[in-house]
């Protein structure tokens, strides 16, 4: 019984695989482009830094710490010395959180956005290219014969 579901299902993958094999040329150099252009690249990683260093700015302020020592025995103290140890830490308002989180999401879209408006225009360049060179090599052909 299980043959029966084997072998249809060996077929269909055959036929996917050889589909997803049989696409242009021109889709095949794109994705080549995409993966390897160093300007997309360079855009891709400038907006994943540009995100971080906008998200770093909704962290709480460092803590300060503080030690004071001083001299001098106090009324009814049993040793001379009075230490104090003072660590303060500053916040805002949840709602200042809120606000600047919901700006760093916007800002978020803006790098995406600009990182895939430079892979778009170099796609459409690299596109056009190969769009120019196959007319040209059809114009060849028609001039050989």
């Amino acid at each position: 019984m299980k043959r029966f579901y084997i072998i249809p299902l060996v077929w269909v993958l055959t036929v996917v695989v050889v589909s997803a094999q049989s696409t242009d040329p021109i889709t095949n150099v794109l994705l080549q482009i995409a993966d390897h252009n160093p300007e997309v690249r360079e855009a891709r990683l400038a907006a994943e830094a540009a995100k971080q260093e906008s998200g770093a700015g909704n962290n709480l302020a460092d803590p300060t710490v503080s030690y004071t020592r001083q001299w001098g025995k106090p009324e009814g103290a049993t040793s001379e010395v009075i230490t104090e140890l003072e660590v303060l830490q500053s916040f805002d308002f949840p709602t200042a959180y809120i606000q600047r989180n919901k700006l760093h999401n916007l800002q978020k879209t803006v790098f995406d956005s600009e990182a895939e408006a430079v892979r778009q225009r170099v796609l459409l360049q690299a596109k056009e290219l190969c769009i120019d060179i196959i007319a040209l090599r059809q114009t060849q052909v028609l001039l050989r014969r």
